[in-house]
């Protein structure tokens, strides 16, 4: 079911400031809205001559349907701007590993992804800066409300490392996850100062 949450700053072309929509649930057209727009942008981009991004192969057609499948569409969020999807995140509530927090329930961001002409910064077609930030802080919101004090964890890929590390995450050992994928996790103090941040 979609509830929306509250209208965030995304920037047209890295400058003119927009206000676009954030949602939580899962956007009923979004899928058509991947296959006929998302995924065939991707593909004219790297065979354009782009470098190919290490999400390129991710299928969000089978994601999705196994979510679904579960009931579980209120662990996405989303954010539309011109009745166009710009980026969408999907979270699960999973357990820290870091310090202070050690035991302590966080949201784990399962897979987060803007736009490819927003990944590409496409001045073209005009693409939008901060998509990705604006989900990022939706994450931590979401925790905060949960009364996880706004710890996030997530499994980054090599290209996103630098991404995360600025917003204050950090790596942290995960024995339970046999992935070669780097582990980081907001921990709930850098979590407060990342939302006292965003509110200025």
């Amino acid at each position: 079911m979609k509830e929306f949450i509250q209208q965030v700053p995304i920037h047209r072309n890295g400058i003119t400031e927009v206000m676009a929509d954030l949602y939580k649930g899962f956007p009923e057209k979004f899928l058509e809205s991947w296959r006929n727009k998302w995924k065939p942008l991707m593909e004219n981009y790297v065979h354009q001559g782009r470098k190919k991004p290490e999400h390129s192969h991710w299928n969000w057609l089978a994601k999705v349907t196994k979510t679904l499948f579960n009931g579980n569409d209120d662990s996405f969020f989303w954010i539309d701007y011109d009745s166009i999807t710009q980026g969408i995140m999907w979270t699960e509530q999973k357990i820290s590993y870091f310090g202070k927090d050690l035991g302590e329930r966080n949201i784990y961001i399962s897979f987060l992804e803007v736009a490819p002409w927003n990944y590409f910064k496409d001045e073209s077609v005009g693409y939008y800066k901060s998509v990705g930030s604006m989900l990022l802080m939706a994450a931590v919101q979401y925790s905060d409300e949960l009364g996880y004090n706004g710890r996030i964890a997530l499994e980054t890929l090599p290209q996103s490392m630098g991404f995360y590390i600025k917003y204050g995450m950090i790596p942290v050992k995960n024995e339970r996850s046999d992935s070669p994928l780097p582990y980081l996790e907001l921990s709930a103090q850098n979590a407060q100062k990342f939302l006292r941040g965003f509110s200025r």
